[in-house]
């Protein structure tokens, strides 16, 4: 039980992005790739921002639940 406390804490507090200014570039690269179709920016830009995005969606996740 104690290490399941300590993975959820750990986990808690790592879900926040690193760079929070890296998910806003994001959204805008996907939002302008959307618009046009353009696939390969969109997959270049999740390749780039990987993991602040998918801590961004763990975190609002978290704030959901």
């Amino acid at each position: 039980m104690l290490i399941s406390l300590s993975l959820l804490l750990n986990f808690a507090v790592c879900a926040v992005p690193q760079n929070p200014e890296h998910v806003g570039e994001f959204t805008r690269i996907a939002f302008e790739a959307d618009e046009v179709g353009d696939s390969k920016a969109m997959q270049a830009a999740m390749r780039k921002y990987k993991e602040d995005i998918i801590l961004a969606y763990i975190a609002r996740v978290e704030r959901r639940l």
